[in-house]
């Protein structure tokens, strides 16, 4: 996967974008709140924005290098699932941390339109990348006749 210069440089923005949104508005709170009784809970809410950011990287590096044809059109599909599928983790732990997410046990926009649907819609755009998959012919390599009458006895 050669990325251009372009791509890279966008790329490499964007992470450090997401970087800095998640740092600012999501680990530092989770830090400030961090509970030496329950380190296990308080080390696990650190760890998991943080491994979205690697898959992240991962993604954005996988959506900007895509190529041409079935096999670059599924790749950008189910790229495009896992930003989508980031988002809805950042927001959810976002959400929890300044307490919007089902605020008072209410439903209302934040909760269902920032996690629950990006969420959903998350796995819709990795099945349609994953049918478009599908639909590709195998491609199989040519057999020849001495091999075919080998395989027969």
């Amino acid at each position: 996967m050669d990325l251009s210069r372009n791509k890279q440089i966008s790329a490499l923005v964007i992470f450090l974008l997401v970087i800095g949104f998640t740092g600012y508005f999501i680990l530092m709170p989770i830090i400030r709140v961090f509970n030496p009784d329950e380190a296990v809970i308080s080390i696990l809410n650190l760890v998991y924005p943080l491994l979205d950011l690697g898959l992240l990287l991962l993604v954005l590096r996988s959506f900007f290098a895509f190529g041409q044809g079935s096999y670059g059109l599924a790749q950008m599909w189910v790229a495009i699932g896992f930003i989508v599928k980031t988002f809805s983790d950042l927001a959810y732990y976002y959400l929890i941390g300044i307490d919007r997410y089902y605020h008072y046990g209410l439903v209302h926009f934040n909760s269902v339109f920032l996690v629950d649907f990006t969420h959903t819609a998350s796995y819709l755009l990795f099945l349609i990348g994953l049918t478009i998959l599908w639909r590709v012919p195998l491609i199989a390599s040519p057999v020849s006749k001495n091999q075919a009458v080998v395989e027969q006895q």
